[in-house]
């Protein structure tokens, strides 16, 4: 029903054996904000770099920006460099993370007056008519909880972005180790939602209501809620190695060679 001009990216592989199907599940960024769960080790922060590896293959930086709230691991800090990349802000640097809010919460008044004076309702109107000035933007944040506990107490600014985005072209992936004090206010602006495995399995009831479903103890599996039904799934695997650092190496190839293409491309 989304029309060719949103933002798309895939994501993994789900199976349906009643309909003895296995088919690629995708993003929409344009249409949806994306919540996953999931405990510690079980692909969470794959999640993200499968994602933004995604973008950065499939759009230009002109096309999307991507902003990443690194509140877990500190891994996704090496992606500082893409070009896609606006930033990446960690949990010391409150400095930082107060000017983004200000910058996309100014953001967002620009672009809802933009688009009011030419007469268009939605980021998605925007593009349909063919208009490409505007950048998707991608905000990731992993780990919520620790923002929500730094940050978050008395001024909730990733909550506005969380329901106002959407209609000018700002999208929310958040990944988080569970959904307890996140919230049925924050929880309500996520209509894509993904269960990694769990300890408790209580998390799967909370971030779907009455599931009975549980996903295999196997990292990058999960359970996904596609067009009102809920599917198992595997989660792509962003960069290959059986070590962490060897899949760091594999992001910055990959990230020297995005850099390059896009220089060349910008040139041609």
């Amino acid at each position: 029903s989304s029309a060719a001009s949103d933002v798309y990216k895939r994501q993994g592989i789900y199976d349906a054996p009643e309909q003895q199907l296995q088919k690629e599940t995708f993003v929409n960024f344009s249409q949806e904000n994306i919540f996953a769960v999931g405990s510690s080790q079980y692909g969470k922060t794959n999640l993200l770099q499968v994602l933004i590896k995604g973008l950065a293959m499939n759009y230009g930086p002109d096309e999307v920006n991507i902003y990443i709230l690194d509140f877990a691991s500190m891994i996704l800090k090496t992606f500082e460099g893409l070009n896609h990349v606006g930033g990446v802000i960690t949990s010391s640097e409150d400095e930082k993370l107060k000017n983004f809010f200000k910058m996309m919460n100014e953001e967002i008044y620009r672009r809802k007056d933009m688009l009011s004076q030419m007469g268009i309702s939605s980021f998605s109107s925007y593009r349909d008519a063919g208009y490409r000035e505007l950048p998707q933007i991608v905000i990731m944040v992993d780990n919520l909880t620790a923002l929500k506990e730094l940050y978050l107490q008395d001024n909730d600014n990733l909550l506005l972005l969380c329901r106002e985005g959407l209609a000018v072209g700002i999208s929310v992936v958040v990944v988080n180790a569970q959904t307890s004090g996140i919230g049925y206010k924050y929880l309500s602006n996520f209509s894509k939602r993904i269960a990694l495995y769990c300890n408790e399995s209580s998390e799967y009831n909370n971030v779907f209501d009455h599931c009975r479903m549980q996903p295999r103890n196997v990292p990058g599996r999960g359970i996904i809620d596609i067009d009102k039904s809920l599917y198992e799934y595997q989660t792509y695997l962003a960069f290959a190695g059986r070590k962490e650092i060897e899949r760091v190496e594999e992001m910055k190839t990959f990230m020297a060679e995005t850099v390059s293409y896009t220089h060349l491309r910008a040139h041609v």
